[in-house]
């Protein structure tokens, strides 16, 4: 998706379209908004999960 955007993005610059250049623009930007956004819910979730393992002796290997 980001290839594709910044394709679009590419061409409307080269054909002088500004107003698709500055949606092509915003799209990538909540696009990598979106991204930071989930990776955020992923160490989130990983925090969780460790305290939760560690709470219940999961994170421990047995001989």
């Amino acid at each position: 998706m980001v290839e594709k955007v910044s394709h679009l993005q590419l061409e409307a610059m080269e054909f002088n379209f500004s107003t698709m250049e500055k949606n092509m623009a915003d799209l990538f930007t909540r696009f990598n908004e979106g991204l930071d956004l989930l990776q955020e819910e992923i160490d989130r979730f990983e925090i969780k999960r460790n305290q939760f393992e560690q709470e219940h002796k999961l994170d421990r290997v047995e001989d």
